[in-house]
């Protein structure tokens, strides 16, 4: 009995110690389940705002409900302004990662999430993670002289499971997405994981990554936003068609996630249809795990 005892309670604190690494420098979390409302426990609130009309549908993935951009018109998107919390400047490291379902190919390079005049030019301040023409993703930083792209990733999803026969509403035909900077090994590195397949990134491939050395501040005097680059007007017309994309469970943090720990927030999405904030309990959270490890404790004991 206490050999099992002991299990319990190591588990306990193993999930107790994962989750609270991963709250770690977390500035940002958006569930859209009906809102743009930041419900990360940081000490600012970093609320989203819609600008035009982004819409709500119904998330397959997790349940509740996933944010919707892009209309037709260019300004359907979701804008976090220019919160201190995303001013990331020349030395601070940092990670966006969310999921995302695209009806299909994008035509030129619109962004999933960026901070710069994208549409302009790729060395202009700032950053980005777009699709490429097509369905390839990518990331790009700059600091108006100096520029990094990473590699393109296919993602090719949708058009596998089309062949499949699965429906568009089906929850495998989710990917998740991330783009790290770190500051420390001086690289920016583009994550998609679609592995529905298999156990393993997207087709079997690692993430591409960029060397970002010499690269300085990266806050842009534009907003960060969410389906538009960031100032918010470079995909509105024929020649700049605008992001088409269901976006859900975003989270941003001022370090630079490990592999292990993207890989593991992909995980608990794919394999439980856990979103981020269950993946991260709150603090209350983690108290009550621990209490119910020592009460079980004492209750062998006695």
């Amino acid at each position: 009995m206490k050999c099992k005892t002991m299990m319990v309670l190591l588990a306990l604190f193993f999930v107790g110690t994962a989750s609270a690494a991963l709250q770690d420098g977390l500035v940002g979390y958006y569930t859209f389940d009906g809102n743009l409302d930041d419900t990360s426990s940081s000490a600012n609130v970093n609320n989203g705002v819609a600008v035009g009309s982004p819409g709500y549908v119904s998330s397959s993935l997790f349940g509740g409900s996933a944010v919707s951009v892009g209309d037709g018109t260019g300004t359907s998107y979701v804008s976090l302004g220019m919160a201190s919390d995303y001013q990331f400047g020349d030395s601070t490291s940092f990670t966006i990662t969310y999921w995302i379902k695209m009806p299909g190919s994008q035509a030129s390079d619109p962004g999933f999430i960026g901070n710069k005049d994208w549409s302009s030019s790729g060395g202009n301040t700032g950053f980005v993670q777009v699709v490429g023409a097509g369905d390839d993703i990518k990331a790009n930083i700059a600091d108006g002289s100096t520029r990094a792209d990473t590699s393109l990733i296919d993602y090719d999803h949708d058009a596998y499971w089309d062949g499949q026969g699965k429906d568009a509403d089906d929850p495998i035909r989710w990917s998740f997405v991330a783009m790290t900077v770190n500051r420390t090994t001086n690289t920016l590195t583009n994550y998609v994981m679609d592995g529905w397949v298999v156990n393993q990134w997207d087709d079997g491939s690692t993430p591409t990554t960029a060397d970002i050395t010499g690269i300085g501040s990266v806050d842009s005097g534009y907003a960060l936003n969410i389906g538009q680059d960031g100032d918010g007007a470079g995909y509105d017309n024929d020649a700049y068609p605008e992001l088409l994309a269901t976006i859900d469970d975003m989270g941003i943090w001022r370090r630079a996630l490990t592999t292990d720990e993207i890989w593991g927030i992909y995980d608990a999405g794919r394999n439980q249809g856990m979103t981020l904030g269950e993946t991260i309990p709150e603090p209350m959270t983690l108290s009550l795990l621990g209490l119910g490890g020592l009460a079980l404790l004492r209750r062998r004991r006695a």
